[in-house]
């Protein structure tokens, strides 16, 4: 199962969506997903949070 990214990159992404960089630009600077880009500002305005969601289960 892959790993949660780290705080620190997630931090940066945050940063980097911040100062208006385009998600594509960001996701490839950052060796992340588009989707991943996009949910973390959403992320963090609904919950507060830029911490991973706890793990849902399964195996």
């Amino acid at each position: 199962m892959p790993k949660a990214y780290s705080m620190e990159l997630r931090k940066r992404v945050i940063e980097a969506c911040d100062q208006g960089q385009p998600i594509a630009q960001v996701a490839k600077r950052f060796t992340v997903s588009e989707s991943f880009v996009e949910k973390l500002p959403q992320r963090r305005r609904e919950s507060g949070t830029r911490e991973p969601k706890p793990h849902a289960g399964g195996r």
